[in-house]
């Protein structure tokens, strides 16, 4: 059976039109209050990776380094 909203009473967009053939209340835009925004991109991610852990890994990139010159000097 097709939903219909109570005789009187329309359905009002958000851009200010009147839907003629209202939807169901559970098909309606969810509150801006659980809007979450969207997940950062892989590399936008991998830089913040790196911004955040640049330390530690400076430090391991130096023990390579000289990991490998001891072991060239041997």
């Amino acid at each position: 059976m097709r939903f219909r909203w109570p005789p009187g009473r329309e359905k009002v967009h958000c851009f200010g039109c009147v839907e003629p053939y209202p939807r169901p209340p559970h098909f309606l835009p969810r509150s801006p209050l659980r809007w979450s925004p969207p997940p950062p991109a892989p590399r936008a991610r991998r830089l913040a990776v790196l911004r955040e852990h640049w330390i530690p890994l400076a430090l391991v990139a130096v023990a390579a380094i000289l990991l490998t010159a001891g072991a060239c000097l041997l």
